[in-house]
């Protein structure tokens, strides 16, 4: 597995052409994957500059072509085992800004858990020396020299920083009288507390000694994680969720987490406030279109407020409400003009229907005064006699007493149908076989005023 310092970590790194180093005990350390080992290497180079490593697990794993949560455990592991410390550099606000790695070359030897065996130790010499003894510097970083980031700049075997050992701070287990510890621990699941309260508490004051960490960032960290935990997956025990860094990824995932839910809470507030004053403006334009009719029906809608645009603003509900008022007092103003409109309308259709009735009796009469004028109604029925076998007798009654045409057209006998069957006889008569072109036009003209009368007739049923 090869290293990728490509783009923004080749920046930070800045060491083209360089070597990483690991140290002899950490590379034949059998309970250290060698991944990790690996890592501790990447880890060198980017000390160079600086004397420390202040890339993230996110870059760490972008360089080692893993996920950043095996750079979490590889980190943890190494921390664990001392061969890195870690330091963080906290804000005003108590908020993780950075952190920075140091690479401790040589831990105690009591950290490493698998002896070292001299056939071990010799064929790794013979097989790297060939067969010399190797030579290079011890380092032994003590608390006040990483506190004051004093480390070597160059490279393994330039300095000697000191040989004295570090001293060890020895916990306590009265881990039961820490108010903080015990709020956290007893808020746990039972899987996560196996570990025992007195080892739970070293590695928790570890992580929050010196206050470098706030004790609210760990119980942040931690709340998200058992939130987010795989179903069917058993927590981590405390003790390894905070000395292998697993905390740390969790924290800085809670914290992201928060800040997407505080950019989204600002956006929904602020588009709360950009629709409410939406909403203010379009009553505002509301009101205005309405405010002359409140002003004409203020007395009647007793609303209280001296102007429409003054409800819209105090009252958004009342505002609705006496709109409607005014929207159901104009629709009933509506329904009842167009009521009076329709009874007008209808009015004048029964005046148009008795108009066009009466100029239909002044056509028909116009045409059978012509057609009296011009034919002899008894000649007609003599001349025609055989004509009109069966209906001679009965059409020679109808002038029985003397009667003229216009008499029997217009008279008390008009309406049955024996009065309209001569009349059809003597029209087809003297328009078809007379070819009376006045009776033709008179016929005509009596017929569209017939037809004008069936129409408003028609209308006003």
């Amino acid at each position: 597995m090869s290293a990728d310092f490509s783009n923004s970590e080749e920046k930070r790194i800045n060491c083209e052409g360089g070597f990483g180093i690991i140290p002899f005990y950490l590379s034949i350390d059998k309970s250290i994957p060698d991944g990790a080992k690996l890592l501790f290497s990447d880890m060198w180079l980017a000390q160079l500059q600086t004397g420390y490593c202040s890339l993230s697990n996110s870059e760490l794993a972008k360089i080692r072509n893993v996920s950043a949560r095996t750079i979490t455990n590889w980190v943890g592991l190494l921390k664990e085992k001392g061969w890195i410390k870690t330091q963080y550099i906290i804000t005003q606000q108590g908020e993780i800004k950075q952190r920075n790695i140091y690479l401790n070359p040589k831990p105690e030897i009591n950290n490493i858990q698998e002896k070292i065996s001299e056939a071990d130790f010799v064929g790794y010499r013979n097989q790297l020396l060939g067969g010399t003894e190797p030579s290079f510097q011890v380092y032994n970083i003590r608390e006040d020299i990483i506190k004051k980031n004093i480390l070597p700049k160059t490279g393994f075997g330039d300095v000697e920083i000191s040989s004295v050992k570090s001293k060890k701070v020895k916990t306590t287990d009265d881990w039961k009288s820490n108010e903080a510890f015990t709020k956290l621990w007893y808020s746990l699941p039972e899987y996560m507390r196996r570990c025992g309260g007195s080892k739970g508490y070293k590695a928790w004051k570890q992580e929050t000694k010196n206050g470098t960490v706030n004790v609210e960032n760990i119980d942040k960290a931690t709340r998200f994680y058992l939130m987010n935990l795989q179903d069917g997956l058993n927590p981590q025990y405390l003790s390894t969720f905070l000395n292998q860094g697993t905390w740390d990824e969790f924290y800085t995932r809670a914290v992201e987490q928060e800040q997407k839910q505080e950019k989204a809470r600002v956006l929904r507030e602020k588009k709360q406030k950009e629709e409410a004053e939406q909403r203010k403006r379009v009553l505002k334009e509301r009101a205005q279109v309405f405010e002359a009719k409140y002003q004409a029906l203020k007395n009647k809608l007793n609303a209280g407020y001296d102007t429409l645009e003054e409800i819209s603003q105090n009252n958004e509900e009342l505002f609705y409400d006496v709109v409607q008022q005014i929207r159901d007092y104009e629709r009933k103003l509506e329904e009842k003009e167009a009521e009076i409109k329709h009874q007008k309308e209808i009015e004048q259709k029964k005046i148009d229907a008795e108009n066009s009735k009466h100029n239909l009796d002044e056509c028909e009469r116009e045409l059978w005064t012509y057609i009296s004028q011009v034919i002899d109604a008894n000649a007609y029925l003599d001349r025609n006699k055989k004509r009109l076998p069966n209906s001679y007798e009965t059409f020679k009654n109808l002038f029985s007493n003397g009667e003229t045409l216009l008499e029997v057209v217009f008279g008390d006998k008009s309406k049955e149908s024996v009065v309209d069957s001569l009349k059809n006889n003597i029209l087809v008569f003297l328009m078809h076989e007379m070819s009376n072109e006045e009776v033709r036009n008179l016929y005509n003209k009596r017929n569209e005023a017939w037809t004008i009368w069936n129409k408003t007739k028609k209308e006003i049923a």
